[in-house]
């Protein structure tokens, strides 16, 4: 087999097809395409940037091709990941994350880079997704799309460009599968990986495993670490950098890398000949506007990038850890078609364009989203206030754009900036603890001295501010990668807000007061972020009115001492039976004083009544059923309205006006039912649009009000004369009265006592014929038959 990558097969092809315009390439996993391609584009282009899926390919591909080209990383070669950036004004190649590209998109940046290359397309993230149409959209920059598992021809025709594929692969790689689990599983899944590595020792070169998480991969490390001779290296997108830069550097030892899926693509780990494959991917899905992670198979696609990692550098081997009759999903769905839409609309929006399906600033999509989600979406942001009602950017929405968190956490810098100016810095740090997604806090027992416990105050909010404000990994146990990362993000977001990028630590704890005030700045901004729990036994959930939560074990919050929280980060989880639950895992307590302080809670008429001739009313502020406020006096406007229709559904006022019309009303819903026609109101309805309608607006109205004001209109005669002879609504036989309930659709009568010491059933002849209806009696809970239907 020759040595030369088989991407080069396609050297005056693809230059030849660049010139003329957009090109896709297609090519199996370690061709080459994601070092070679870019250096051909930049052999016609003065800049070319190419996007990767992921931090650890930009900052592996940048170095190697530096190296290849013999250039220093930074000058003509470099990289710009989150929190990291090596470019200069040198640059010809640059590769950066989607995340990146994107905000260079709403910058206008993109011209300065007549290519722009789109690496590992089939990842389908939503940014690489919305790239790749606004790509499509304008004549420059020249997008070059590149991926081992794509459909080439349909995307060339959607970008009206040419497909070149190249074929073949390096070495032959035999793929095993276990004999059990069916489907891949996290059951035993140490054991098995454990095994599979053992059974891979005769196997030429090094190991790398494919784990669904950082859980499952500490938890193999620890087992693996029993086997002498190997090095046990750990990647995942949670390391610091010079972690992840370990598994490219040579070892003297063979080396068992145990990755996520960021393995799966662009990066080329040195000197793998085995992979073991667990078969599972944590994906994002969507309930509602929360997301949340979950654990499912992978598709056939992913695993065949993932056997591809074998075969790089020499005859490999895949053990796959579930059997081969498992029916696996043929392709990994895109993002846009899983996930939440609102970070999307926002970078579409600040580009100038939006998602809804028609318009001149329509977005043109591979895979268009389904409308409603676009319409979720906006109505998310619209609550934030970044986007109108046409979907346009706001001034707020574009402060939101500009910040690299997502918007819901932007959201609440804006809020603090504007209200509490003062607790900005604490509000960034918070913030950002909370953007990257990573716990701060490791797991496990918490620190043996009380003072070093920064949890202690029963605070989930004030624990994360003071982690990233002076916290020390070892002694307040905190992740170091992830604390670094928070640090980082901070100074982000302080130069982003008009702060020194630096601040001095302060080593205090939010007071009992400051937490209050960031509460309510928070909930002016995020209503739906207050929480009241409802207490049930044993148990306690907190509810907003939409959804119920459970606490998290590793939150600081009291419950017990609580009246109500803030909810800034959850996380879910599966439990028996395959049910997802959603559990608090970042908190910001605070009292119901502060719920009312933001303005929370809907305000209904509780008890009313007439004092002197004046109408007073009680009036209740509840949030999620919690009552927030209760206070007595005489009502105005809507509250006046419902306090008299209250009054007047109690019988207090024109009582025997309000019998005639819940007669009347009882009679043309039962005629709607037999007959047809249009829909009854409810008379606690109709009351409320009477009293608008005749103009109360307070008690001082009342003498206002007449009886004929609220008599609801009957039936027209000869309907009211057909109903009545028909289907009488009350029967007597002798001394016994009878109720008399209808179902039409399965046409039954029944005859409910009301009244009488009759114990005989009522005699057929004395009843209404109700010819064709089947006839029951009710008799407290005794249902009897009377007759059939004839």
């Amino acid at each position: 087999m020759s040595d030369a990558l088989p991407v080069l097969t396609l050297a005056a092809d693809f230059r030849q097809a660049l010139a003329a315009g957009p090109v896709v390439v297609t090519a199996p996993t370690g061709s080459g395409k994601s070092t070679v391609v870019p250096c051909w584009c930049a052999e016609q282009a003065d800049a070319v940037l190419v996007v990767e899926p992921r931090r650890v390919a930009c900052r592996s591909l940048a170095r190697f091709v530096a190296s290849r080209l013999g250039v220093t990383l930074g000058e003509e070669v470099g990289y710009a990941v989150r929190h990291d950036e090596r470019l200069s004004a040198r640059t010809r190649i640059a590769f950066v994350t989607p995340g990146v590209a994107l905000r260079l998109a709403a910058a206008g940046g993109l011209d300065q880079y007549p290519v722009v290359v789109l690496d590992e397309f089939h990842e389908r993230s939503i940014e690489v997704d919305l790239l790749l149409g606004l790509l499509a959209a304008r004549p420059s920059p020249r997008p070059v799309v590149m991926s081992a598992t794509l459909q080439g021809d349909r995307l060339a025709a959607f970008l009206g460009g040419r497909h070149l594929a190249a074929t073949g692969r390096l070495f032959p790689v035999r793929v095993e599968h276990a004999a059990a689990p069916l489907l891949p599983s996290l059951q035993g899944l140490e054991e098995r990986v454990e095994a599979a590595v053992r059974a891979s020792l005769d196997d030429p070169g090094d190991l790398l495993v494919f784990l669904p998480g950082k859980g499952e991969i500490a938890a193999c490390q620890s087992r693996l670490r029993l086997l002498r001779d190997l090095e046990v290296l750990p990647l995942h997108a949670g390391l610091p950098p010079g972690e992840q830069d370990r598994v490219f550097e040579p070892g003297s030892r063979r080396r068992v890398v145990l990755a996520t899926n960021v393995a799966e693509t662009a990066v080329t780990l040195p000197r793998i000949g085995v992979v073991i494959d667990s078969g599972l991917v944590r994906q994002t899905r969507y309930r509602g506007t929360r997301g949340y992670l979950t654990l499912v198979p992978v598709a056939l696609d992913a695993a065949e990038q993932r056997r591809g990692r074998a075969g790089r550098l020499m005859p490999g081997v895949c053990r796959r850890l579930w059997q081969e009759a498992a029916l696996l999903e043929p392709v990994t769905p895109p993002e846009i078609l899983r996930e939440g839409l609102a970070v999307a609309l926002l970078a579409v929006a600040a580009c100038g364009r939006t998602l809804r399906p028609a318009g001149a600033e329509a977005l043109r999509l591979l895979d268009p989203p389904k409308p409603y989600a676009v319409q979720r979406a906006e109505e998310e942001l619209q609550e934030l206030g970044a986007l109108d009602a046409q979907a346009r950017l706001t001034p707020r929405g574009e402060r939101l754009a500009r910040l690299p968190v997502d918007a819901q956490l932007g959201r609440i810098l804006l809020a603090v900036a504007e209200e509490e100016e003062e607790l900005l810095p604490a509000a960034i740090d918070l913030v950002a603890a909370l953007a990257p997604g990573r716990p701060l806090f490791l797991p496990g027992p918490r620190p043996e001295d009380e003072a070093d416990d920064l949890r202690l105050g029963g605070c989930d909010a004030t624990a994360l501010v003071a982690a990233v404000d002076h916290g020390e990994p070892g002694r307040h146990r905190l992740a170091a990668a992830a604390l670094e990362e928070a640090r980082q993000l901070a100074g982000s977001l302080r130069q982003a807000c008009g702060l020194p990028r630096t601040r001095p630590t302060t080593a205090r704890l939010l007071t009992t007061a400051q937490r209050e005030r960031l509460a309510r700045a928070i909930l002016r901004a995020l209503p739906r972020a207050a929480y009241v729990p409802r207490r049930r036994k044993r148990e306690t959930a907190w509810a907003n009115g939409r959804e119920e939560l459970e606490l998290g074990s590793e939150s600081a919050l009291r419950e017990a001492e609580v009246e109500a929280v803030v909810v800034l980060d959850t996380h879910a989880v599966t439990v028996k039976h395959q049910k997802t639950v959603q559990r608090i895992t970042c908190a910001l307590p605070c009292s119901l004083a502060t719920l009312r302080a933001a303005g929370l809670g809907e305000v209904q008429v509780g008890a009313a009544r007439l004092e002197g001739g004046r109408l007073v009313a009680e009036a209740v502020r509840t949030y999620a059923g919690c009552v927030l406020a209760r206070t007595e006096a005489p009502p105005e406007g809507e509250l006046a309205r419902q306090a008299v229709v209250r009054l007047l559904l109690q019988g207090s006022l024109f009582a025997t006006t309000i019998a005639a019309s819940r007669e009347r009303l009882a009679a043309a819903e039962l005629y709607r039912r037999l007959q047809g026609g249009p829909p009854v109101p409810e008379l606690a309805t109709w009351l409320g649009e009477q009293l608008a309608r005749v103009g109360l607006e307070s008690g001082d109205d009342l003498a206002l009000l007449l009886p004929e004001d609220f008599l609801v209109p009957d039936l027209l005669p000869d309907q009211r004369e057909w109903l009545d002879r028909s289907h009488p609504r009350e029967v007597a036989v002798g001394d016994a009265r009878y109720g008399v309930e209808y179902d039409p659709v399965d046409r039954v009568v029944t005859l409910v006592k009301t009244a009488g010491q009759r114990t005989l059933l009522p005699p057929l002849e004395y009843l209404p014929a109700w010819p064709g209806w089947r006839l029951l009696l009710r008799d407290r809970a005794v249902v009897r038959v009377l007759r059939e239907r004839r």
